[in-house]
């Protein structure tokens, strides 16, 4: 073996073992769902392949990633977006909230649905606000109870 085989060999293995080193801190880095819809994404087979980008779809919507949620949305069936978009996307929300604060007569059920609306745009006070609400409606109602203690 001569030197110059020799410094390549060395070069080749630092090279392979940077590589393999980098793997490992991006699996470590990356979380574990969405390691694992991109795996699936990658799957040669088409159905598999589908479900690993809905389900790297529905990481970006919970994430609030709307750039990169539209853009895998382009290779998706619209049936399978709209009714999960429409619990993420902030307009949507909004909208359902603008429809039951000037619903009249509102139920328990109505302001826990409010209380949830709420609560996925992360507004606490007013997801607490309406909790009280339902719970001054129909103070035996463990549900609503249950959803006060879960808050604190």
């Amino acid at each position: 073996m001569t030197k110059r085989s020799f410094n390549y060999q060395l070069v080749f293995l630092g090279l392979l073992l940077s590589l393999v080193t980098l793997n490992f801190y991006f699996l470590a880095s990356t979380p574990k769902d969405v390691l694992q819809a991109k795996i699936l994404a990658s799957s040669l087979s088409r159905g598999q392949s589908y479900l690993g980008k809905l389900k790297l779809w529905q990481i970006f919507v919970q994430h609030e990633d709307w750039r990169n949620a539209q853009v895998l949305a382009a290779s998706l069936d619209p049936k399978d977006t709209t009714v999960y978009e429409s619990l993420y996307s902030p307009d949507i929300i909004k909208s359902q909230i603008n429809q039951l604060q000037y619903k009249t007569n509102k139920t328990p059920d109505d302001w826990i649905e409010l209380a949830k609306a709420y609560y996925r745009l992360n507004d606490i006070k007013m997801t607490q606000s309406a909790l009280s609400q339902a719970q001054s409606l129909d103070p035996l109602r463990d549900d609503i109870n249950e959803l006060i203690r879960s808050l604190q």
